[in-house]
């Protein structure tokens, strides 16, 4: 039997790839003449899909993650303590975000082995507040000229050294869930640099650019329903 934390990681990657065929719900209420904005059933069910439909919507045991709730305030430095926790304490393992929202006002970094799950009736969002200071300026010498709410990295960024971009050995984690939005303001931010490896994922991910950059930059190895 695998240990709680061990079978939470190989179900999150399960359920990421799984189809969704026969749970989308009933077909939408259209005019049969046809007259539906220009939107078919089809895409219809699709938007009802990629937007908020959470895929654990109950709060899942593991003794051995850390759970985070919304603070009401910045919650950008608790968000990476939780990251960095589940790192160093155990080398790696799930930080769980439950429902609600929560602000962010700068770059949470995440290496290999840490995965941010979210779970509620509704995905959990994370929310860059507006004309956020932090991200105003691209990363030092960014190939993308930008700067970003989400990062995976290589390992964890020390002060007064470059970050070192998650790479083809960079394995095991994982963003699922959680929904982002941009804010309004932020025209250099990107939502999330993934540049990641093998067993590393985005998954059920619903990104609001609003006057953002981008949604993802530097894609990885693998992400669906984003």
């Amino acid at each position: 039997m695998p240990s709680p934390a061990r079978f939470i990681l190989t179900e999150a990657a399960r359920c990421a790839k799984m189809e969704t065929t026969g749970n989308e719900g009933p077909e939408p209420n259209l005019p049969r003449d046809g007259s539906h904005g220009g939107k078919r059933p089809a895409d219809e069910r699709k938007r009802r899909l990629y937007q908020n439909n959470s895929v654990y919507k109950e709060r899942i045991y593991d003794p051995q993650a850390v759970y985070l709730t919304p603070s009401g305030k910045d919650d950008t430095r608790m968000i990476q303590s939780a990251i960095y926790l589940v790192l160093e304490k155990l080398g790696g393992g799930v930080v769980f975000v439950g429902p609600g929202t929560y602000q962010l006002s700068g770059t949470v970094y995440v290496p290999p082995g840490v995965r941010l799950i979210g779970w509620g009736k509704t995905r959990p969002t994370f929310r860059l507040i507006d004309s956020a200071p932090a991200l105003k300026t691209p990363a030092k010498d960014d190939k993308g000229d930008a700067s970003y709410l989400l990062w995976f990295v290589h390992r964890k960024p020390v002060e007064g050294m470059p970050i070192i971009d998650a790479n083809s050995s960079s394995f095991y984690a994982a963003f699922a869930n959680i929904d982002i939005d941009m804010g309004k303001g932020n025209k250099k931010a990107v939502a999330i640099r993934a540049h990641y490896a093998q067993h590393s994922y985005i998954s059920y991910v619903s990104i609001a650019i609003n006057d953002a950059k981008a949604g993802i930059f530097d894609t990885g190895n693998a992400m669906d329903h984003v």
